[in-house]
């Protein structure tokens, strides 16, 4: 199948945010979704943007989805519980235009919104019908995904304790047609460090070794540029860095815990979805 995805939003017309940033986890699910879909053997054009305003981004999502031809859209979001009818915001949905004709979207948004809550153990809040402009506009079988929401401490800690693995078969098992079974729902608990860390993730593959490939490196003690500088790197020296990393401002961050106990972070690279020869950091 060849399948259209963009994460929505842009860096000047940000989306949602509180205990999770929608623009940096969003775009840091499509990176790996792209991979992932890629793999179980489909075509996958990327429609995320930057275009400045949110009316600018929807519709260049739009065109970029229409002119590539695919069979199926999926827009990827996280939830805003600040207008929930119904005062529980948390768990996973999937929308659908109320107009569409044929039964893809139908089906796959409703295996997404179980799929995507079961691997996270949260609510499956189930397909909907609606008007969304990116849904009403393409000219295939278009989905959006709800992913969970920003502002409910119970989907942050569900969103940080589960694998990208789970997260990404969870999509393509709904995609493909297929409902995974669902894991335990987490026990609700904040993040080690909530400072600055949308888009925070653990990868076992992530921690280790790594050998500073610049002139000087900044450690800081919040994953941004702008956060305080409390010691530095050389070229050649080597950190070790735990197996979470954080996503912001355009870079993944590495961290690790200092002699004082207290969390450093330490920009591994620019966030291109992978690593690349260039990156301050290279794993040893």
């Amino acid at each position: 199948m060849k399948i259209a995805i963009a994460g929505g939003h842009s860096k000047k017309a940000p989306g949602a945010s509180k205990y999770l940033d929608e623009y940096q986890c969003d775009r840091a699910y499509v990176a790996k979704l792209i991979s992932a879909l890629a793999a179980a053997g489909h075509t996958v054009v990327n429609c995320s943007n930057e275009e400045a305003s949110q009316n600018a981004e929807l519709a260049e999502e739009v065109r970029l989805a229409n002119a590539s031809g695919a069979d199926l859209f999926v827009a990827i979001h996280f939830n805003d519980g600040s207008g929930d009818p119904d005062n529980k915001p948390t768990g996973t949905e999937t929308w659908i235009y109320e107009k569409t004709k044929g039964d893809l979207a139908k089906s796959v948004a409703k295996k997404m919104s179980a799929n995507v809550a079961g691997a996270l153990g949260i609510r499956d809040r189930g397909a909907k019908g609606g008007s969304f402009y990116v849904l009403r506009k393409t000219t295939m079988p278009a989905v959006l995904l709800e992913v969970c929401f920003v502002d409910d401490k119970e989907d942050e800690a569900a969103w940080d304790s589960t694998s990208w693995a789970d997260l990404t078969n969870a999509f393509v098992q709904a995609v493909a047609g297929n409902v995974v079974s669902a894991k335990p729902p987490a026990s609700p608990k904040p993040p080690a460090n909530t400072s600055g860390a949308s888009g925070s993730k653990v990868d076992g593959k992530f921690g280790g070794t790594y050998r500073c490939n610049a002139s000087k490196l900044n450690v800081r003690d919040a994953p941004s540029p702008k956060a305080s500088v409390v010691a530095s790197y050389t070229r050649g020296q080597t950190v070790v860095l735990d197996d979470r990393y954080t996503i912001a401002e355009g870079y993944v961050w590495g961290q690790y815990t200092a002699y004082s106990g207290k969390k450093r972070y330490v920009a591994v690279g620019k966030h291109t979805g992978k690593p690349e020869s260039g990156d301050y950091l290279l794993k040893v």
